[in-house]
Formats: structure tokens, C-alpha cells, sequence
């Protein structure tokens, strides 16, 4: 009677496991149990029933969860329409609905996450039921995969390391194999053909992405060369990323077609006669890459203006070829652009900002008058009058502090920084030798920091007040005051440096770039400065303007230069 007892039982187990019942396949497994403690069958079968319930019960919890980040997502978007159409000054009662949408999107979010940890347990238990439970497993792979991909937005190396490891164990079907074991396509072209192209690959080392060889054999990042990045021994020649070339991260000669790893690297193409051209990727595998490089020549490279560091045009200037590049498309930036990609033309920036020693051999130079729209400058005794106390460090508020040559300019509005900007085109016989010079469009400033990766500022993704030069970066100068920061040479901060190899575009002083809006009254700046103490203005997606006419310490500019 028994042993026909629990054979009934067993089998309508069975049947419910397979009409999807796990509440009743347990039932009816433990009944048999009591009857058949010893039995191992009745033992994995109540175990496949327990399992199977954990995923139901994870299954409504995911399915909620799903609800509830689509009410909201719609909830988000409702309260940023509302949001557009009020004003700064409104009172908080027309402000009051719009606000209690975004708290109700908080809640559901909030909801959400909770559910999410609910079914995180129950798959867990699943797999401590049953441990090959193939449902189970496929849904804790897809949910790791998940959150992998949540960590690759944030640009958190570490999580998406520990992510991959919990994916490629739970992945028992292979369904993200190939998301970590295929390689990505880069197609490269250049003019003139035949440059040897090397690899180097953006790993995450003491909070920086640091350019390592690439070992095209092994698919593994080397070791890079050691770099000197202390402030005080900052050379304006010198670079905090030094690159080693050998045959271990030679990729071939181009044209080309090369197989990496997906991730963030820096192409380095050389060919005789031409300057060494750097050239950022991102690799995906499923969006292979096509490359054409215009390497230039040192002759092609705009002139240097008179009075800067240097005279030569391949130290001055820093070339960032053409190509898209990830705009925007940072949650922590200011007023980010709203595109996140955007295919830019080639284009020079000047490694550093503009010095004193430039700024001040314009406000000297006798032929200033005569170089058309400068004329009125040349006229206005005020300002004329300014520039020596550029020298003497007797400003407002400044007195008795010490500038150098290589101090970067401040105090310049938007019209003078133009004005600058032809100046220097002029001097330079740019327009003779088919180039434009001017102050950068935001789109420049911005990819020239950001590379085309979309990190957060122009190290990496982390920041720290050592990298660059801001308001808690004084200890990182020895403790010197505000105003003794600000008349720091350029360069000082080493780690402050782009995948171009620009320099000084996070810290040290905003800066002006080309028009904005189209009634031309307010101008944007772009970077952080020595006297800002947030880290948000630091980032590279963030954007600001100011009145044209500003004139402020903590505001500097750049010049670029472009093909007509």
C-alpha cells in the first residue's frame, strides 16, 4: 500500500513539474517523502519542486520589477516635460507637480530595486536546491550580464571584472560567449599608405587609464614605462604616458585589417616623413571600426605664435585626426550635449593654454593696430594698460605674487581671446598656408579631452585634486595659496593630460571657446580652474558660458587650428 502510495505521488509530482505547479509538485513530493524518507529519488525530486518554485516566485518579482522601471522611465519623462516649460522664478506651487512625478519615479525605481534583490535570493536558492537548475542558471546569467553591462556604462572596471566572472560561470549555454571571447574589427587606411600601426590598450592602473602595450600574440596588456607625474618635477616637454614600440604591440602596416579584444586603445601610426599620428578607438564587436588617417607632415603643422614656450610646431600643437567621438553621455556633467555621437573633422589644439609670454608679445607688439578688427583694442588705454601688471603679479588681489612666461593667461573676455586668435592667425601666414586659427568649438575642446572612449575627464574615469589643478589640489603644490596656484606655470600637473596628449584641460583655468547661442551676447568656457572646489566642473562633458565680457582670474583660452 505504501510503496503504491508514494509511486501515485511521485508521479503527480512529476505531472505538476511539468503543467509548471512547483507549489504543488512540492506538495505532493514531501507527502511522499514522509512515507519514503530514504528514497534518493523523492529526495531530487522535492529538491527540482523547491528549485522551481524559487524561479516562479523570481519570475513574478522580475516581471514587476520590469513595470515598475517602465512607469518610471515614463514618469521621468513626463516630469522633464513639465520641467521645460517652467521657469527659475516660478512659485513652488506650479513647480509642485513636476516634482511629485520625479518623487513617484524615485519610489517605483526604489521598488523595483527591491524586487530585484528578492529575485536575486530566489535564484540563489534555486541553485542551492538544484545546482544545474537550467532555468535558474539562464536567468542569474542574464542578471549578471546586466549588471555587467551597468558597469561598463559607469566605466567601473572592477565591477565589470567581477560581473564577467559570475557570467561565465552561471552561462551554462554560452549565450554571452561570444560577448567576451570574439574579437573586434579595426579597419585602418591612411594617407600616404604603408604606416606601421601600434597598439596600446587603455587598462584602469592607480585610478587613470594608462595606454599599455598591446601583446597582439597574447591579447594581454604589458607593463608600461615608468613616468615622472610630481608636480614639481613637471616638464613642459614631457608627457606622464610615455609609449614603447616594439614588435610585441605592432599590429602591421596599413591599409590593414586587425583583430583585438573589444575595449578602449590608443593607435599610434608611423610612417617616415611624417609625424606620429595617435589615433583613440573604441572597439565593439558588433560595430567594426573603419579607419582613414591623413598623416601629416611638421610642415603641415600651423606656425607657432610668437612669445610661447616653444618654437617648434610639433611641440606647440597637437594633432586630433578626424572621426566620431562619444559627446555628452555623462550623468555626472553639467548640461552635457544631448547627441551622444559626433564625427568631427581633423583639427590642431594647442597642447597648453595661452601663456603670459604669448599674451603679453600681443599686447607689445607696435603693429597691433593694423591687424583689422584689432584696431579698437589697440585704442582702449584701459585695457592697453592692463598688460604689465600681467608681469609684475600686482593684479587685484594678487599683489606680490610671482608669474611666468609660462603662467596662462587670465583676465581675457571672449572678444579679446578672438581678438588674440587673429592676431596670432596673422602672424602665423595661416590663412597663406590654408589653415584656420581660433579659439576651439566645443565639439574640439571636447574630444581632444575625452578621446572617443566617453571617459569622464582626460586620465580616466576617477577623479582625485592630485590629477589636476584645482581648489584641493593645494596640497599636491605644497600648500600654496590660492593665488600662488593660480600663477603656476602650465604643465605643472602632469596626470591632467588627454589621449591627444593635450594638456591642462581639466584644471588650471576655464576656458573660452567658439560661439554658442545665436544672439552671441553669452560665450561658452569649457575645464575646471585653479579656485573651483567641486569635482562636477572638472568633468569633461560639462558645459558652461559666460557673459562675452567676463573678465575673471580663474579664465584663460587655447587656440585651434583647422583646414580652410
Amino acid at each position: 500500500m505504501d510503496a503504491r502510495e508514494v509511486a501515485s505521488l511521485k508521479r503527480g509530482a512529476e505531472d505538476a513539474l511539468t503543467r509548471g505547479d512547483a507549489e504543488e509538485a512540492g506538495a505532493l513530493a514531501r507527502r511522499a517523502l514522509e512515507i519514503a524518507p530514504s528514497d534518493p529519488t523523492l529526495e531530487s525530486l522535492s529538491a527540482r519542486a523547491r528549485a522551481e518554485a524559487c524561479v516562479a516566485r523570481s519570475d513574478r518579482y522580475l516581471d514587476r520589477r520590469g513595470e515598475l522601471l517602465e512607469e518610471a522611465k515614463k514618469l521621468g519623462e513626463e516630469a522633464s516635460a513639465a520641467q521645460a516649460k517652467l521657469e527659475d522664478w516660478d512659485p513652488p506651487s506650479k513647480k509642485f507637480p513636476a516634482w511629485a512625478m520625479e518623487e513617484r519615479a524615485i519610489v517605483a525605481r526604489a521598488k523595483a530595486e527591491d524586487l530585484l534583490s528578492r529575485a536575486w535570493q530566489e535564484l540563489t536558492l534555486a541553485i542551492g536546491f538544484s545546482r544545474d537548475h537550467a532555468g535558474a542558471l539562464h536567468r542569474l546569467s542574464g542578471l549578471w550580464m546586466e549588471r555587467y553591462e551597468e558597469a561598463s556604462a559607469r566605466r567601473d572596471e572592477a565591477a565589470m571584472r567581477d560581473a564577467r566572472g559570475w557570467v561565465e560561470q552561471y552561462d551554462r549555454e554560452g549565450r554571452f560567449r561570444d560577448r567576451f571571447g570574439r574579437k573586434a574589427t579595426l579597419a585602418i587606411a591612411t594617407e600616404p599608405a604603408g604606416a606601421e600601426a601600434y597598439a596600446f590598450r587603455y587598462e584602469e592602473r592607480e585610478h587613470r587609464l594608462v595606454p599599455c602595450p598591446y601583446d597582439c600574440a597574447s591579447g594581454e596588456a604589458l607593463a608600461p614605462p615608468e613616468a615622472s607625474i610630481e608636480p614639481e618635477k613637471a616638464d613642459l616637454r614631457a608627457t606622464a604616458y610615455p609609449l614603447a614600440f616594439s614588435a610585441a604591440n605592432r599590429l602591421g602596416t596599413t591599409p590593414g585589417r586587425f583583430s583585438l579584444a573589444p575595449g578602449s586603445y590608443l593607435i599610434v601610426l608611423r610612417a617616415p616623413g611624417r609625424v606620429d599620428c595617435r589615433y583613440p578607438v573604441l572597439l565593439d564587436i558588433d560595430a567594426p571600426c573603419e579607419a582613414q588617417v591623413r598623416l601629416r607632415t611638421a610642415a603641415e603643422f600651423p606656425k607657432v605664435p610668437p612669445g610661447a614656450w616653444t618654437e617648434e610646431p610639433t611641440e606647440y600643437w597637437r594633432f586630433v585626426p578626424s572621426g566620431a567621438f562619444i559627446a555628452g553621455h555623462d550623468p555626472g556633467a553639467d548640461n552635457p550635449y544631448d547627441a551622444p555621437i559626433k564625427p568631427i573633422g581633423d583639427f590642431f589644439l594647442a597642447r597648453y593654454e595661452t601663456t603670459m609670454g604669448e599674451w603679453t608679445t600681443f599686447m607689445e607688439d607696435p603693429e597691433l593696430a593694423k591687424v583689422g578688427a584689432l584696431a579698437k583694442f589697440s585704442e582702449d588705454k584701459d585695457l592697453v594698460e592692463k598688460f604689465p601688471l600681467y608681469r609684475t603679479g600686482t593684479m587685484l588681489g594678487l599683489s606680490g605674487v610671482k608669474f611666468h612666461r609660462e603662467t596662462p593667461v587670465m583676465m581675457v573676455g571672449w572678444p579679446l581671446a578672438e581678438a588674440y586668435a587673429k592676431w596670432a592667425a596673422a602672424r602665423t601666414e595661416s590663412s597663406a598656408r590654408g589653415l584656420v586659427v581660433g579659439l576651439p568649438t566645443e565639439a574640439q575642446w571636447e574630444k581632444a579631452a575625452r578621446g572617443v572612449d566617453g571617459r569622464f575627464f582626460p586620465w580616466g574615469n576617477r577623479f582625485d585634486w592630485a590629477f589636476c589643478g584645482g581648489a584641493r589640489s593645494l596640497v599636491a603644490t605644497g600648500g600654496s595659496s590660492g593665488a600662488a596656484l593660480a600663477a603656476l606655470p602650465v604643465g605643472k600637473f602632469a596626470l591632467d593630460e588627454s589621449p591627444y596628449g593635450v594638456r591642462d584641460l581639466a584644471g588650471s583655468r576655464q576656458e573660452w571657446c567658439g560661439v554658442r547661442n545665436a544672439s552671441g551676447s553669452s560665450h561658452p568656457l569649457r575645464g575646471g580652474a585653479y579656485h573651483h572646489s567641486g569635482s562636477t566642473i572638472f568633468r569633461a562633458a560639462s558645459r558652461y558660458s559666460s557673459k562675452k565680457d567676463s573678465e575673471a582670474f580663474h579664465i584663460g583660452f587655447r587656440l585651434a587650428a583647422w583646414d580652410q
